[in-house]
């Protein structure tokens, strides 16, 4: 398989016609190498139009659902991101191409240790990782421009609310069994949040079943 080829069919007949023409971020949809951030039996499905499994409870996003969700945060040179969810790390790699700074939290050390080996190729040298047991246990010392949540949660819990920086943008896949859609909150003030419904889907939890059961902010 020619993957240089492959990217750019991927752009051209997947994210082009659903709504995405931010050249830059079809440019990173381009160069970055996808099929180095899915597990390598699925390598030649990495442009499909499909989520992938990345462990037995989580899985990625398909590029179109990514590359929307990246477009729709308005990223600047300035914005310090926060991703709640590693993952891949292949978000990951398009916030620290877009943004200054880029601080991901994860739960899964597997998870985490390979995100990191797929990313180091590309000398990106403004990740911050952070590994928690749990995503509750996250507290933020600062806010951020950007967040990001790889995964779909019930609600948006407080502590990733107060992340978010007065102005700031933040994408999450939101709802229960087959009712999940993709929305942009910006934070408008301490008290006013303004929502976009951007796309219906339907992906897995950012946690899993046992956590989810005790899954309380």
């Amino acid at each position: 398989m020619n993957t240089e080829i492959a990217r750019s069919n991927m752009v051209t007949r997947q994210l082009r016609p659903w709504m995405v023409h931010d050249e830059k971020i079809l440019e990173l949809f381009k160069t970055i190498p996808r099929e180095n951030f899915v597990p390598e039996a699925y390598s030649h499905q990495a442009f499909s139009d499909i989520n992938i499994p990345l462990s037995e409870t989580r899985e990625t996003l398909t590029p179109r659902e990514e590359a929307r969700l990246i477009q729709a945060l308005s990223i600047k040179p300035t914005d310090h991101a926060l991703e709640i969810g590693t993952g891949s790390g292949y978000i990951t790699a398009l916030l620290a191409s877009l943004a200054h700074s880029v601080t991901t939290v994860e739960t899964n050390p597997e998870l985490l240790a390979d995100s990191q080996k797929n990313l180091n190729p590309l000398s990106l040298d403004n990740i911050h990782y952070v590994s928690l047991n749990k995503f509750e246990d996250w507290e933020a010392k600062a806010t951020y421009d950007v967040i990001v949540i790889n995964g779909s949660l019930p609600e948006l819990p407080e502590n990733l609310k107060n992340s978010l920086a007065i102005g700031g943008r933040l994408v999450c896949i939101l709802g229960q069994n087959e009712l999940m859609s993709a929305q942009l909150l910006t934070k408008a003030s301490h008290d006013q949040w303004l929502q976009q419904v951007l796309f219906e889907t339907k992906v897995s939890s950012l946690l899993n079943t046992q956590q989810n059961q005790q899954f309380h902010f």
